[in-house]
């Protein structure tokens, strides 16, 4: 549920504060947030560090990520998004 809340929140960027600790100087902008954005940070880490692989990976599986791959300069990014788009039904002419 969004806490509700009269007061302006403060630009913040909470995923950079780290802190399971609502009292946390990071979260005093957002005093009715405090509390669930710790939290929500809190189970967002123990769900990265369940889900993280400690071990590396069979050479099999580097050589398939390595193969399926693709790396677009930044220049090229949008003629690359928009040559993928091309043949597809637009939502406008269906």
């Amino acid at each position: 549920m969004i806490p509700a809340t009269l007061d302006r929140p403060q630009p913040t960027r909470w995923l950079e504060v780290r802190s399971p600790d609502p009292a946390h100087p990071g979260y005093t902008g957002h005093p009715a947030w405090a509390s669930p954005l710790a939290i929500g940070y809190t189970a967002a880490l123990a769900t990265h560090e369940a889900e993280t692989v400690n071990e590396p990976l069979p050479v099999h599986d580097v050589e398939q990520l390595k193969s399926a791959t693709v790396v677009v300069p930044r220049e090229q990014l949008s003629e690359w998004v928009l040559d993928g788009l091309e043949g597809q039904p637009s939502p406008a002419r269906g």
